[in-house]
């Protein structure tokens, strides 16, 4: 057929189901398309030590995931790209969000783990001498920014920028039936994890590729209970697909400057979040005032019981004042407006401490006559302590990490283990 256009992929299942939703399925070829390598892993060394991968990493698997095992663990992933060169090269970061496993603890030789049992295989079949489980965080930022660096010139090696389709997409944390309307919820530690490291891909991609085309991610997107791959975070509701696929006919038309397709991808997609808001933001929100208290809600307020029974038992109040004292605490910060950072303002404004502000994403600017800074903010000012009070401690943690923060930083659970005694 005359005037095709041939498409590379390189991204997650969103980004090719996109193109099964397309008006004219004929028109568009996907000469290539490999699925879920991380793109720290693309440019990184093979953790292998032998030159074959052995049988047992392929068991069960399909054609299509075998081959994109091999492509990964072999870092074959821009031969194969590159052996047809493509009108539009797809990409996404999606992938970013998946786990990595090192050969013992040599970072540069690395793989992305697409199935849990992976590593574990190439250990016992001798093809790695050891492992251990990672993810992009293992990296700095400095490390993470010049591997993509690598990634995107890769992929420039493939298609002109000019050519490059960028794709937003995130975890979404409910989905729904679309028969039954029965609303459910995904957990939300997986997805906080999960999107940190797509938006970090996803944010310095577009950062680098100022004349790519990009397609922004909606408001309001929910997932399918139904859909063909499942249930999951990444798997939508049909009228995203019919967006994107819309999106890629705008782009590929050719018919717009990129400054005005922009804008015209922009008006579309206010359309689609508007659908999206008055077809299923009502029976989402009905559904979860009743699911909310039974799923995250309930949840966390477990958590605050038990703690709060820790900090009755162990004469918490005590504890930590004396923490205060011996350490000379005159300033402190909190990381996350919780019930528990809410009792430490009590505690340490009555102890006279100095709370220098609390890290919050709020469209309050303070809470208590203290000064709320954005989680999204990169820069948080050091003081005597940063006390984490968000029930998600770790993500935390490492986002303090891969900021340098230098300021001391403990959280509310180990201000009672480390003072006990």
């Amino acid at each position: 057929m005359s005037g095709q256009i041939h498409v590379n992929i390189l991204g997650i299942c969103v980004t090719r189901d996109i193109f099964k939703s397309l008006t004219d399925q004929e028109k568009y070829v996907v000469d290539r398309y490999v699925q879920s390598a991380n793109p720290l892993s693309c440019v990184l060394e093979s953790p292998l030590n032998t030159d074959e991968i052995p049988d047992i990493v392929y068991e069960n698997k399909t054609n299509f995931y075998k081959r994109c095992i091999e492509l990964d663990i072999k870092k074959h992933v821009f031969d194969f790209m590159g052996e047809v060169k493509p009108d539009y090269l797809v990409i996404d970061a999606g992938s970013m969000r998946k786990p990595l496993f090192f050969a013992g603890n040599n970072k540069k030789k690395c793989a992305t783990l697409i199935f849990d049992n992976t590593a574990q295989q190439l250990f016992e079949q001798g093809a790695i001498p050891s492992y251990t489980k990672g993810d992009i965080w293992d990296f700095d930022n400095e490390e993470i920014s010049g591997l993509l660096d690598i990634y995107i010139n890769k992929i420039k090696e493939i298609c002109a920028e000019e050519n490059i389709i960028l794709i937003e997409s995130y975890d979404v944390p409910y989905s729904i039936d679309l028969n039954s309307q029965n609303v459910g919820c995904f957990d939300e530690k997986r997805i906080s994890m999960e999107n940190d490291r797509i938006k970090y891909g996803y944010n310095y991609l577009r950062s680098k590729l100022t004349k790519c085309h990009v397609i922004e991610f909606p408001k309001g997107v929910v997932g399918d209970k139904n859909h063909t791959w499942g249930e999951a975070p990444l798997h939508y509701v049909p009228e995203y697909y019919e967006y994107g696929a819309k999106a890629v006919e705008i782009i590929t038309s050719g018919y717009w400057e990129l400054s005005e397709e922009r804008n015209v991808l922009d008006i579309l997609k206010q359309q689609y979040e508007k659908l999206f808001m008055e077809k299923y933001s009502d029976c989402i929100y009905h559904q979860l005032v009743k699911t909310e208290k039974e799923l995250g809600v309930f949840k966390r307020y477990r958590i605050y019981e038990n703690y709060f029974k820790q900090l009755l038992l162990l004469d918490g109040k005590n504890l930590i004042y004396n923490w205060v004292a011996n350490c000379n605490i005159q300033h402190v910060s909190f990381y996350g407006l919780s019930e528990i950072s809410k009792l430490f303002v009590t505690w340490f404004k009555e102890w006279n401490v100095t709370i220098d502000y609390i890290v919050e994403e709020s469209a309050k600017k303070e809470y208590e006559g203290i000064t709320l800074i954005k989680r999204s903010k990169n820069i948080f000012p050091e003081t005597d302590a940063m006390i984490i009070t968000d029930l998600n401690k770790e993500p935390v943690q490492k986002k303090l990490i891969r900021l340098e923060y230098a300021g001391f930083v403990t959280d509310y659970e180990k201000l009672l283990k480390d003072n006990i005694f």
